[in-house]
């Protein structure tokens, strides 16, 4: 099998996945070649069994650092011409060895795949012997559904999405459509500390994933902890539930529960009694019952690198929480970040499958995430490991991160939930299975 992929030398959840397919398919005594278009870094980010050999077809990349003008002509030169070119170069390796492999003169002269695993690739010059493809090309596709066809997917025999969400959707842009959702490589041996009190997000800095509306949630949480406008929350809140008597069949008020805010902002999303945000400690005294100042040291830690960087570093100034939140670089050590929090937080406005809750789950860390189109939904049960959030809803999201920052045993139970789940649902073997029946 043939993995084409636009670099694999980054950093992404693309390129991850990659690697860990990759190694499962060596695994199980499949021949595998990667062949990446550029080549950003000098090696690649992700462990690879030593087997697996890799083909770089450009040493640049498809980013530049020039100055603007110089900037823009070498993406137009990059998207318009030569990407084109990379695609035919890919295309003549794969078919190059298709001629030997078909000649009875390799040694892996199996079923041929091509596996593209994003849009810089595209078979424009495909194999045929005796009137027939030579070749199956196949595309993964990581994010959500496009509005609308796409040429480029004709080029391809099948495509492979990773949730069934939208499949209604794909079955309209072409004829084969595949669900393989991305697999756990192992389930770690470690798990959390749940009394550690930092959240964690990763991920590349994009608008994608969506840090900047992450630290306009968590400048609200701060907000409530400190106590900001807490009383005005509570009376509008009060004087909701007071109009609301049908709604309010499922909740019992609580004068001292902060989630009482949430019902007058959010009619659609209301909180359970179980999942109410406890005002104090246990120990605590009576004089202290209806304080969130015991919350006060937590901390959101974002890790990554990308595009807004430097715009996230202002807007925590900006914001004033250069106490409470830290940025990071990435790593290739993540578990230690993973096993340096007990919380994890997805604010993406799209993904396709997100591994990083697959794998934040795997170290029992509950999450909280916004339901967009496809992904997290997938992965969270809402109220059992974790949290959906209707998309754009920063103030529930706000006080999903506070329930869960104020109950370490609730932490625990969901946490240890979505480890189990996750192994259930998406550990190596089942999803191999799938991947046997696709490529044959």
């Amino acid at each position: 099998m043939f993995y084409i992929l636009r670099d694999i030398t980054e950093s992404g959840g693309g390129e991850r996945v990659c690697a860990n397919l990759a190694n499962a398919l060596i695994e199980r005594g499949k021949s595998v070649h990667i062949i990446s278009l550029f080549c950003l870094n000098e090696k690649p980010c992700y462990a690879l069994d030593p087997r697996i050999p890799i083909t770089y077809l450009s040493h640049t990349s498809p980013s530049c650092t020039s100055p603007n003008a110089a900037k823009s002509l070498k993406k137009l030169w990059i998207k318009l011409v030569y990407r084109w070119i990379l695609c035919l170069k890919a295309c003549g390796i794969i078919n190059a060895y298709a001629r030997q492999a078909l000649a009875g003169t390799s040694a892996h002269a199996d079923t041929i795949t091509a596996l593209g695993n994003d849009g810089w690739f595209i078979p424009l010059r495909k194999l045929k012997i005796k009137g027939k493809n030579a070749i199956k090309y196949a595309r993964i596709w990581h994010i959500q559904a496009p509005k609308k066809a796409r040429k480029a997917l004709s080029f391809f025999d099948f495509i492979i999405i990773l949730s069934p969400r939208q499949i209604a959707t794909w079955r309209t842009f072409h004829k084969h459509i595949k669900v393989i959702p991305n697999f756990l490589p192992n389930l770690p041996s470690k798990t959390t500390n749940h009394a550690q009190r930092r959240i964690l997000a990763v991920g590349r800095l994009t608008e994608q994933k969506a840090f900047l509306r992450l630290l306009d949630i968590w400048a609200m949480v701060r907000a409530r902890i400190a106590g900001d406008g807490v009383e005005k929350l509570r009376a509008k809140a009060e004087s909701s539930a007071d109009s609301s008597a049908k709604s309010s069949t499922d909740f019992k008020a609580d004068s001292s529960a902060l989630d009482l805010s949430l019902r007058a902002q959010s009619a659609k999303q209301s909180i359970k009694s179980s999942d109410s945000i406890e005002s104090a400690e246990p120990t605590n005294t009576k004089s202290s019952q209806n304080s969130l100042t015991y919350l006060r040291d937590w901390q959101l830690v974002i890790v990554g690198d990308g595009v807004q960087k430097a715009q996230l570093e202002q807007k925590i100034i900006d914001k004033h929480l250069q106490d409470s939140v830290m940025m990071k670089p990435f790593t290739s050590d993540i578990e230690s970040e993973y096993l340096s929090a007990s919380i994890y937080a997805l604010s993406s406005r799209n993904e396709g499958f997100p591994m990083v809750l697959v794998e934040a789950s795997s170290y029992a860390l509950p999450s909280v995430a916004f339901d967009v189109d496809s992904g997290p939904s997938d992965i969270i049960d809402d109220g059992v490991n974790g949290y959906l959030v209707k998309d754009g809803d920063l103030s529930v999201f706000a006080e999903r991160l506070l329930v869960l920052m104020s109950n370490e045993a609730k932490r625990e139970s969901m946490g240890n939930k979505a480890r189990t789940m996750m192994q259930e649902r998406f550990g190596k073997e089942t999803i191999m299975r799938l991947w046997d029946e696709a490529l044959g």
